[in-house]
């Protein structure tokens, strides 16, 4: 098909621009779940939105999974669409942070979170070693972790969640990594046109980013009194 060109020679310029185009997406994505969680704190309606958090988290879920699902066969708008509908409404999800946390301490851990990404975001460009691998690895530490994470909700150690906390930062550092070098691979590789590699890796990295930045908030952020 046409619409699957090979990529595989593409130049230092055009795979820097890709990278810039995915990053673009990604920064939208963050603004626009922060319009929309401040937004929704702000408003009247944020007491309902409390309330509907698990039905909204259920829906994020699904998205997702119809993201990676359509990624082959709908238009790229269509997948930009998704993305966004999935930034937004991780805003409603996330509005109750500022109720919980001082606007200061949100501010130091977004910006903390860019400085930790950026770095491993420049790991991952630069790095030539084969860490494909490691995508299993991190998956199973997730797993882990999340089985962790709900058997700590009948026990209630802030022993355990603090450890929690560092060992998802360590997971979603391997992610952001390892995602940024999928990235790369996947340009290369011709399987899909690069309008889709860059809106596709920019959900990646935008859950790396906001799974990092949950985490030193949870971690660092000084509650509100």
């Amino acid at each position: 098909m046409e619409e699957f060109n090979n990529y595989s020679n593409m130049s230092v310029t055009d795979s820097n621009k890709l990278l810039m185009k995915t990053f673009g997406w990604m920064f939208l994505g963050l603004i626009s779940t922060a319009i929309v969680g401040f937004a929704t704190y702000s408003s009247s309606a944020f007491s309902e939105i409390i309330g509907m958090w698990p039905i909204l988290a259920l829906i994020e879920v699904v998205i997702v999974f119809a993201f990676h699902g359509l990624l082959r066969r709908a238009p790229a708008g269509v997948v930009l669409g998704l993305f966004f509908a999935y930034a937004m409404l991780n805003g409603l999800t996330l509005s109750a942070i500022f109720a919980f946390y001082e606007l200061g301490s949100i501010a130091y851990a977004f910006f903390g979170t860019a400085a930790l990404f950026g770095g491993l975001a420049l790991v991952g460009y630069t790095t030539n070693r084969d860490i494909s691998g490691l995508g299993t690895i991190l998956g199973v530490g997730l797993i882990v972790s999340l089985i962790v994470s709900i058997i700590n909700l009948f026990i209630g150690s802030s022993s355990i969640e603090i450890l929690l906390n560092w060992v998802v930062i360590a997971l979603f550092c391997g992610y952001t990594i390892f995602d940024i070098n999928k990235l790369k691979l996947m340009a290369e590789s011709g399987e899909f046109p690069e309008e889709k590699v860059s809106i596709y890796c920019a959900l990646e990295l935008y859950l790396d980013f906001i799974n990092l930045f949950i985490r030193l908030l949870r971690l660092f952020g000084k509650a509100r009194d």
